[in-house]
């Protein structure tokens, strides 16, 4: 059994790697998206991926919904690591519930839209893997 320190930094961590290199990549979407032609060429998304928005508002929908959800992870990922390094306390379970639930929430998301993705689709899976053994041992 992983004990709960070890299953919160993995989880914590992949969170916070998701959540960098989703803000990225979609700045780069945004701003020069035939810089990605490579990195979407190890998936097989679809063309469309590539395809500029045109209507202003959408694209700048779009670029906020990326940013935002990069620091999501980011935060939540960093909330996971902080819990790594305290003692475990009697609220933690309900805390990484929260959690799990965000990353469970998200796995399904992307599971209908974005099939095509299955590099963060694993990552998500180990993640949700490594919260809920931290969940399990946790007070």
């Amino acid at each position: 059994m992983v004990d709960r320190r070890t299953a919160l930094r993995v989880s914590g961590t992949l969170e916070i790697v998701l959540g960098i290199g989703h803000s990225i990549v979609g700045t780069v979407l945004f701003t020069a998206p035939q810089a990605l032609v490579p990195l979407l060429g190890l998936i097989p998304a679809p063309a469309e991926v590539l395809t500029p928005i045109t209507v202003p508002a959408l694209r700048y929908l779009m670029e906020g919904v990326f940013l935002i959800a990069g620091w999501d992870w980011i935060v939540f990922g960093s909330i996971l690591l902080w819990l790594a390094r305290v003692p475990a306390r009697p609220g933690d379970r309900v805390l990484l519930g929260l959690v799990l639930a965000q990353q469970v929430g998200f796995l399904l998301l992307m599971l209908v839209f974005l099939r095509f993705h299955w590099p963060a689709i694993v990552q998500i899976v180990a993640m949700i893997a490594a919260l809920a053994a931290a969940r399990r041992s946790a007070t």
